[in-house]
């Protein structure tokens, strides 16, 4: 079995944030034990606003979120409220559950869920690869006469091309498939 060239770069980088996520969980625990959850809470999402500033501060990402922003506006603003209700939620009860057991315990089990979400994916890869729930952008009609060349397929109704975006959403769709607006 070949794993490829070692990426010590790669490894340093995710063991540091895999330090940081949990050096937050227990100056988290330490501060909303000492004071307040709900003040606590407040400082940690003040602290994460900064970070995302900080993010659109640089002007390569600033960019690529603004023109993302321009071309769909309804989608990004739909797609992140949504994320960061379910985050919110999550977050809230991962925290208030480290104040009732440890960190550690509580930091496992929590990490499960990166594990549910790749199997899910896995899961609705294997058993329904055309699916995606109409959630991925607008239909494209197709004048091959039901087939797609990039696909080499039809989609689940004859003229539409399969609904699959390319791995650069700013990329260009291909000559015979045009957005169905």
């Amino acid at each position: 079995m070949h794993l490829g060239k070692f990426k010590p770069r790669l490894v340093l980088l995710m063991g540091g944030a895999t330090f940081v996520l949990a050096l937050s969980s227990v100056v988290f625990k330490f501060f909303a034990v000492q004071d307040a959850f709900w003040s606590t809470t407040f400082w940690t999402f003040v602290g994460e606003g900064l970070f995302g500033a900080g993010i659109l501060a640089v002007p390569r990402y600033r960019k690529q979120f603004v023109h993302l922003f321009r071309r769909n506006p309804g989608a990004v603003i739909g797609v992140n409220a949504a994320n960061e209700l379910i985050n919110l939620g999550g977050g809230l009860g991962v925290r208030y559950a480290s104040l009732l057991a440890p960190v550690g315990l509580v930091s496992a089990i929590s990490a499960t869920s990166t594990f549910f979400v790749f199997l899910f994916g896995i899961l609705l890869t294997l058993f329904s690869p055309t699916w995606d729930g109409g959630f991925v952008g607008a239909k494209r009609s197709c004048k091959s006469g039901g087939r797609c060349p990039d696909h080499g397929r039809g989609g689940v109704d004859p003229g539409l091309c399969p609904r699959r975006e390319p791995l650069n959403p700013l990329a260009q769709l291909p000559e015979k498939c045009v957005t169905g607006r």
